[in-house]
C-alpha cells in the first residue's frame, strides 16, 4: 500500500510534538517573589520614653546585616515576611514573622512597581517587623514599602524596596523607650550569600 507524503508528514509533526515536553507558562511576579532573600537596613529617629511618658530625649539608632525571607501564598493569595536578625555576639539568627499581608494591601501586585500597605496589617493583627539590634535592642517597624521589581521575560532578576512611610519603636529591653519615624530598605541577595544561620532560622 502506498502511503503518501502528506500522511508521513502529518505523522512525524504528531510524533514529535508527543516527544515535546509542554512549556510551563511563566511566573506571575508575586510568585517571583516567592522564597526570596533581602538585605536589609532599618533606622529609627524619635523621642522618648515613651512608657514613661516623657518626650525630653531623643534616641534610636540605625543597624544593617538585617534579612528578610519572603514567601507566597497562591491559595490565600497573601505574602509573609519572615525578620533575620544575628544574635549579639553569635553566628546565630533570630526569626520574626509578621502576620500575613493580602495581595488586596498590596497595590499594584502584578505590577513591578507595588506599594505594601503595612499599616492595614497593623491595624487588622497588631502585628509588626521585628529586629534584634548588635546591641540587642529591639527594632520594630511599621511600614508602607514600595516595592521595586525587575524582570526579564518571566525572570526575577531583582527586587528592591524602600520605606514611604514609616511608625518605628527602638526598644531597650521591655521598654519603648523610642518612639518616631523609622526607615527601611532592602534588595534581594542571592542564596549562598546568606549567612547558614539566617538560612536556618527563617526559613519555614
Amino acid at each position: 500500500m502506498k502511503i503518501s507524503t502528506v500522511t508521513i508528514l502529518t505523522a512525524s509533526i504528531v510524533f514529535f510534538m508527543s516527544m515535546v515536553p509542554l512549556v510551563a507558562t511563566g511566573q506571575t511576579i508575586p510568585e517571583m517573589l516567592d522564597g526570596q532573600w533581602f538585605s536589609v537596613k532599618a533606622s529609627v529617629s524619635g523621642y522618648g520614653d515613651f512608657f514613661l511618658d516623657r518626650a525630653d530625649t531623643k534616641g534610636g539608632g540605625s543597624d544593617s546585616g538585617f534579612y528578610i525571607y519572603t514567601t507566597y501564598d497562591a491559595g490565600l493569595d497573601q505574602f509573609s515576611m519572615t525578620a533575620c536578625s544575628p544574635l549579639p555576639n553569635s553566628l546565630a539568627y533570630s526569626a520574626s514573622t509578621v502576620p500575613s499581608i493580602s495581595v488586596n494591601d498590596v497595590y499594584g501586585d502584578l505590577e513591578v512597581k507595588q506599594v505594601w500597605d503595612f499599616f492595614n496589617v497593623y491595624d487588622k493583627t497588631s502585628g509588626f517587623l521585628r529586629f534584634s539590634s548588635k546591641s540587642g535592642d529591639y527594632i520594630n517597624v511599621i511600614p508602607i514599602l514600595l516595592m521595586t521589581v525587575k524582570v526579564d521575560g518571566s525572570t526575577l532578576k531583582s527586587a528592591s524596596f524602600k520605606s514611604l512611610g514609616c511608625i518605628g519603636y527602638w526598644s531597650a529591653g521591655s521598654s519603648n523607650n523610642t518612639r518616631g519615624s523609622c526607615k527601611l530598605s532592602g534588595k534581594t541577595v542571592a542564596f549562598d550569600k546568606v549567612p547558614i544561620g539566617a538560612r536556618l532560622a527563617c526559613i519555614p
